[in-house]
């Protein structure tokens, strides 16, 4: 019983003093906090597209790339450009069924029509 007592006052000091070390280092500048900064998830997410797609000669692969575009989506918009002919804005892809409002506003920025 009295080796538990001693082990656990060891463990208490032990935390204390790294405690104290801590605090002393942040103190000093040493140790830094560093603020996560939330991300909005109304955003577009540049991590999956760095690059503009053109919308009128981008292949399945490419148009994959951007958010809210998946497979089907992708072949939808190729067969919507070989029927109706070359998209004349970014605007006019919200033809394309599965692209609405909310899918067009987080990739607008990342296609062109060049």
């Amino acid at each position: 019983m009295k080796q538990e007592r001693i082990k656990v006052t060891l463990f208490v000091l032990c935390v204390l003093l790294c405690g104290v070390i801590y605090s002393k280092l942040y103190e000093s500048g040493t140790l830094e906090m560093k603020e996560e900064i939330p991300q909005n998830n109304n955003e577009p997410k540049t991590e999956q597209t760095t690059n503009f797609i053109n919308i009128n000669i981008a292949q399945k692969e490419e148009l994959m790339l951007l958010d809210g575009v998946g497979e089907k989506t992708a072949e939808r918009i190729i067969a919507y450009r070989q029927e109706q002919g070359m998209f004349e804005n970014i605007a006019d892809i919200q033809n394309v069924k599965g692209i609405g409002e909310k899918t067009f506003a987080e990739i607008a920025p990342y296609i062109t029509v060049n």
